[in-house]
């Protein structure tokens, strides 16, 4: 009877530790100019600089419902700029600088009219990346 109590209070405490257990970290952050940023995945390759040739795969997503959350995605589209050249708007540029390779991320990009939200791939980085994108 002695084992069988010491075994139900094991249980009980490595149940409390698990409900103690802090849920992952979401990196989130806000950059100057408002641009809210959220790492979805992290890359494994080489990071995104001022002057890189990137090659990232954008989703623009709309608000659904009354509650504003972006759910729909209404276009999907591959854009190959140079980070600095404002080949795309700064915000989005900002958003990409400091990605790496194969990572992904959620930009909310403010504007007049409302805030705009993309789910970003940054799919190739290099001075020397082809235009295959």
């Amino acid at each position: 009877m002695n084992a069988n109590w010491r075994q139900k209070l094991t249980t009980v405490i490595e149940m409390s530790a698990a409900k103690k257990r802090k849920p992952p970290e979401i990196n989130r952050r806000v950059l100057p100019g408002g641009v809210l940023i959220e790492d979805l995945r992290p890359g494994y390759g080489s990071k995104a600089e001022e002057g890189d040739k990137v090659c990232i795969c954008k989703k623009t997503l709309r608000q659904t419902g009354e509650k504003k959350s972006f759910r729909r995605i209404i276009k999907i589209e591959k854009i190959s700029f140079i980070i600095g050249k404002r080949e795309v708007c700064r915000k989005m540029e900002s958003g990409v600088k400091g990605m790496k390779q194969g990572g992904k991320r959620k930009l909310v990009i403010p504007r007049k009219s409302g805030a705009e939200e993309f789910e970003v791939e940054l799919l190739t980085v290099g001075s020397n990346s082809s235009d295959g994108c």
